[in-house]
Protein backbone atom coordinates (compact mmCIF):
# COMPACT_ATOMS: atom_id res chain seq x y z
CA UNK A 1 0.00 0.00 0.00
CA UNK A 2 1.55 3.25 -1.07
CA UNK A 3 -0.16 5.40 1.22
CA UNK A 4 -0.92 5.07 4.99
CA UNK A 5 -3.70 7.26 4.74
CA UNK A 6 -5.39 4.90 2.42
CA UNK A 7 -5.54 1.93 4.77
CA UNK A 8 -9.17 0.71 4.51
CA UNK A 9 -10.37 2.71 1.60
CA UNK A 10 -10.92 0.77 -1.22
CA UNK A 11 -12.64 1.98 -4.40
CA UNK A 12 -15.45 4.80 -4.03
CA UNK A 13 -15.41 7.55 -0.82
CA UNK A 14 -16.94 5.47 2.08
CA UNK A 15 -20.44 6.55 3.57
CA UNK A 16 -19.93 9.69 6.74
CA UNK A 17 -20.02 6.94 9.15
CA UNK A 18 -17.31 4.83 7.76
CA UNK A 19 -15.52 7.61 7.36
CA UNK A 20 -15.78 8.79 10.60
CA UNK A 21 -14.67 5.27 12.31
CA UNK A 22 -11.66 5.53 10.34
CA UNK A 23 -10.73 8.61 10.77
CA UNK A 24 -10.90 8.59 14.64
CA UNK A 25 -9.09 5.14 14.82
CA UNK A 26 -6.77 4.97 11.67
CA UNK A 27 -3.29 6.57 13.50
CA UNK A 28 -3.95 4.05 16.77
CA UNK A 29 -4.25 1.27 14.57
CA UNK A 30 -1.64 1.60 12.08
CA UNK A 31 0.77 2.63 15.19
CA UNK A 32 0.04 -0.50 16.91
CA UNK A 33 0.65 -2.65 13.79
CA UNK A 34 3.40 -0.71 12.94
CA UNK A 35 5.02 -2.08 16.64
CA UNK A 36 4.35 -5.63 15.58
CA UNK A 37 4.46 -6.39 11.88
CA UNK A 38 6.89 -5.21 9.47
CA UNK A 39 6.51 -2.46 7.08
CA UNK A 40 3.77 -2.72 4.43
CA UNK A 41 2.21 -5.85 6.20
CA UNK A 42 1.14 -3.48 8.99
CA UNK A 43 -0.53 -1.34 6.56
CA UNK A 44 -2.35 -4.13 5.18
CA UNK A 45 -3.52 -5.57 8.50
CA UNK A 46 -5.20 -2.40 8.97
CA UNK A 47 -6.91 -2.27 5.39
CA UNK A 48 -7.57 -6.03 5.90
CA UNK A 49 -9.01 -4.74 8.99
CA UNK A 50 -11.63 -2.12 8.06
CA UNK A 51 -12.54 -3.97 5.25
CA UNK A 52 -13.70 -6.72 7.41
CA UNK A 53 -15.67 -4.29 9.21
CA UNK A 54 -17.01 -2.51 6.59
CA UNK A 55 -18.28 -5.33 4.50
CA UNK A 56 -20.28 -6.23 8.05
CA UNK A 57 -20.69 -2.81 9.12
CA UNK A 58 -24.68 -2.83 10.23
CA UNK A 59 -23.57 -6.46 11.92
CA UNK A 60 -20.87 -4.57 13.49
CA UNK A 61 -22.90 -1.66 14.92
CA UNK A 62 -25.04 -4.19 16.53
CA UNK A 63 -22.57 -5.23 18.92
CA UNK A 64 -22.66 -3.90 22.43
CA UNK A 65 -19.60 -2.01 21.57
CA UNK A 66 -18.15 -1.61 17.86
CA UNK A 67 -14.40 0.04 18.85
CA UNK A 68 -13.95 -2.91 21.47
CA UNK A 69 -14.92 -5.13 18.57
CA UNK A 70 -12.94 -3.68 15.68
CA UNK A 71 -10.28 -3.59 18.59
CA UNK A 72 -10.40 -7.37 19.15
CA UNK A 73 -10.19 -7.66 15.07
CA UNK A 74 -6.75 -5.41 14.57
CA UNK A 75 -5.44 -7.21 17.98
CA UNK A 76 -6.16 -11.03 16.02
CA UNK A 77 -4.59 -9.72 13.04
CA UNK A 78 -1.35 -8.14 14.30
CA UNK A 79 -0.50 -8.56 18.43
CA UNK A 80 2.74 -11.11 18.82
CA UNK A 81 1.57 -14.25 20.14
CA UNK A 82 3.18 -14.86 22.83
CA UNK A 83 2.92 -11.14 24.76
CA UNK A 84 6.43 -9.59 24.15
CA UNK A 85 5.69 -8.62 28.08
CA UNK A 86 4.87 -12.01 29.36
CA UNK A 87 3.72 -10.44 32.75
CA UNK A 88 0.83 -8.36 31.21
CA UNK A 89 -2.79 -9.17 30.21
CA UNK A 90 -3.55 -8.86 26.30
CA UNK A 91 -5.95 -5.78 28.11
CA UNK A 92 -3.00 -4.00 30.02
CA UNK A 93 -0.35 -5.14 27.10
CA UNK A 94 -2.87 -2.97 24.48
CA UNK A 95 -3.20 0.09 27.08
CA UNK A 96 0.77 0.43 27.78
CA UNK A 97 1.72 0.19 24.17
CA UNK A 98 -0.87 3.13 22.60
CA UNK A 99 -0.12 4.94 26.28
CA UNK A 100 2.97 4.86 26.71
CA UNK A 101 5.04 3.66 23.72
CA UNK A 102 3.09 5.56 20.80
CA UNK A 103 1.97 8.20 23.43
CA UNK A 104 -1.55 8.21 23.44
CA UNK A 105 -3.77 10.50 26.30
CA UNK A 106 -5.67 8.12 28.19
CA UNK A 107 -9.08 9.18 26.63
CA UNK A 108 -7.82 8.58 23.23
CA UNK A 109 -6.47 5.19 24.14
CA UNK A 110 -10.14 4.06 25.89
CA UNK A 111 -12.04 5.45 22.50
CA UNK A 112 -9.36 2.95 20.40
CA UNK A 113 -10.33 0.38 23.17
CA UNK A 114 -13.80 0.89 23.40
CA UNK A 115 -13.07 1.67 26.76
CA UNK A 116 -13.69 3.79 29.95
CA UNK A 117 -10.60 6.13 30.70
CA UNK A 118 -11.43 5.34 34.60
CA UNK A 119 -10.55 1.40 32.84
CA UNK A 120 -7.62 2.19 31.17
CA UNK A 121 -5.97 4.19 33.86
CA UNK A 122 -6.41 1.09 36.07
CA UNK A 123 -5.12 -1.01 33.65
CA UNK A 124 -2.00 0.72 33.04
CA UNK A 125 -1.29 1.12 36.62
CA UNK A 126 -1.67 -2.67 36.86
CA UNK A 127 0.76 -2.90 34.37
CA UNK A 128 3.39 -0.51 35.76
CA UNK A 129 2.88 -2.31 39.37
CA UNK A 130 3.66 -5.45 37.38
CA UNK A 131 6.64 -3.85 35.26
CA UNK A 132 7.74 -3.12 38.50
CA UNK A 133 7.86 -6.72 40.04
CA UNK A 134 9.50 -7.85 36.86
CA UNK A 135 12.30 -5.64 37.09
CA UNK A 136 12.75 -6.65 40.81
CA UNK A 137 12.87 -10.52 40.67
CA UNK A 138 15.97 -11.93 40.68
CA UNK A 139 14.38 -14.64 38.52
CA UNK A 140 14.04 -12.06 35.22
CA UNK A 141 17.87 -11.69 36.16
CA UNK A 142 18.98 -8.21 35.13
CA UNK A 143 18.02 -7.59 31.94
CA UNK A 144 17.23 -4.36 30.74
CA UNK A 145 13.25 -3.56 30.82
CA UNK A 146 11.61 -3.75 27.49
CA UNK A 147 11.97 -0.12 25.41
CA UNK A 148 9.56 2.21 27.14
CA UNK A 149 9.14 0.98 30.79
CA UNK A 150 12.24 3.13 31.99
CA UNK A 151 9.46 6.26 32.04
CA UNK A 152 6.30 4.29 32.69
CA UNK A 153 6.11 4.34 36.06
CA UNK A 154 6.95 8.91 35.70
CA UNK A 155 4.38 9.20 32.88
CA UNK A 156 2.00 7.05 34.91
CA UNK A 157 2.61 9.09 38.25
CA UNK A 158 1.61 12.48 36.16
CA UNK A 159 -0.69 11.43 34.63
CA UNK A 160 -2.73 10.29 38.03
CA UNK A 161 -1.57 13.98 39.13
CA UNK A 162 -3.01 15.88 36.09
CA UNK A 163 -6.55 13.72 36.78
CA UNK A 164 -6.66 13.94 40.01
CA UNK A 165 -6.19 18.18 39.59
CA UNK A 166 -9.29 17.82 37.44
CA UNK A 167 -11.67 16.73 39.71
CA UNK A 168 -14.09 19.10 40.88
CA UNK A 169 -14.64 19.29 44.96
CA UNK A 170 -17.35 17.22 46.14
CA UNK A 171 -19.85 19.90 46.97
CA UNK A 172 -20.44 19.12 50.69
CA UNK A 173 -17.38 18.66 51.83
CA UNK A 174 -14.84 20.87 49.61
CA UNK A 175 -12.68 17.74 48.54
Amino acid sequence: MANPQDAGEAGPPLPPDREAFRALHLAHYLGYARLHLPGAAAEEAVAAVFEHLFARWHSVLSTPNPAAHAWALLTARTRARPLPLPTLSPAQYDVFVLHHLLGCPVPEVATALGERPGTVRSLLSAAVARARERAHDPAHGTAPAPAGWADAGAVGERERKVSSSRTPPHPRSGR
